[in-house]
């Protein structure tokens, strides 16, 4: 039985996180190219819809600042911002944070197998493009590989002419 969850989460740049959905969705669509025809929409680019409500199994959910619109899927992502914090709280129907077994013929349950349990392959592109974006806004070079364990490591090429000590000075 699906319900309306909300969860507390890093996530403070909505754009980011939409375009990290939508690289996901166009890898997975490659990756598995029958669920077209699940999705049954010749559009796949997700979008950002501000002020609005995400699709849930009974209906739409409560209104959200922003709302990742997933095309061929059943169920939206929906952003609050929590003032407080600035940080958002994720809004959305339960079964999008499950990666289901019936996932190839369901318009519920592909989604939540493309972004994965608890939306883990997407918040981890979100946070892998939040790091390689801060690192060039400050002239860093970024290279990522899995290790044995299956764990991604990052690594930072660091000027050598750069102090990486002066922001600490100051402070």
């Amino acid at each position: 039985m699906s319900h309306i969850r909300e969860a507390d989460c890093d996530i403070t740049d909505v754009e980011l996180f939409s375009a990290c959905v939508n690289e996901l969705m166009q890898e997975f669509i490659k990756q598995y190219p029958e669920i077209k025809q699940t999705m049954n929409v010749n559009d796949t680019t997700v979008r950002l819809l501000k002020n609005t409500c995400p699709r849930y199994f009974s209906g739409k959910g409560p209104e959200c600042d922003y709302v990742v619109f997933i095309p061929g899927s059943s169920y939206d992502l929906g952003f609050k911002l929590d003032q407080k914090t600035g940080k958002y709280k994720m809004v959305a129907d339960s079964e999008l944070f499950v990666d289901s077994p019936y996932w190839k013929n369901s318009t519920r349950f592909f989604a939540g197998k493309m972004l994965g349990a608890d939306l883990r392959n997407a918040l981890e592109r979100y946070y892998i493009r939040g790091f390689e974006r801060e690192a060039e806004e400050r002239g860093y070079t970024v290279s990522f590989y899995e290790n044995e364990a299956g764990e991604l490591i990052g690594n930072v090429d660091i000027p050598e002419t750069e102090d990486v000590y002066s922001s600490l000075r100051s402070a």
